[in-house]
């Protein structure tokens, strides 16, 4: 403190353990956060800037998207209403009819599957 009583701090001498934790320090004099991370608690509930990993990724500008290949059947709750575009060729259905894509099936589908495509077509011709 000088005679005048104005305090001057040297820059940079301010730490952490020097501010209060009740003090509303803004988001913009924090240090900076990596692009698309996120602030999470530690094990020691320290916020931690933590990479996002896994399913699903994250933009710098919070958007969100699942990655390629992510989505399995296990991962598809049953009574959702998937479009019959989004499944793989082989059986189908919608509503009561079951359609029956025989160009998709493999050799040994259709080797198991012949004996049932062959009456549904026979059903379908008649």
């Amino acid at each position: 403190i000088s005679n005048t009583g104005v305090v001057s701090i040297t820059g940079g001498a301010i730490e952490n353990a020097d501010v209060n934790a009740l003090a509303a320090i803004e988001w913009s004099k924090m240090a900076n956060l990596t692009a698309a991370h996120l602030l999470v608690g530690s094990s020691l509930n320290v916020p931690t800037d933590t990479e996002i990993t896994g399913d699903v990724t994250i933009s710098d500008a919070g958007v969100t998207a699942i990655g390629d290949g992510k989505i399995e059947n296990d991962n598809v709750f049953s009574a959702a209403a998937i479009a019959t575009s989004k499944l793989a060729g082989g059986w189908t259905h919608s509503e009561e009819v079951l359609y029956v894509d025989k160009g998709q099936e493999t050799s040994a589908e259709s080797g198991n599957r012949g004996d049932s495509y062959k009456a549904i077509q026979a059903a379908i011709d008649a």
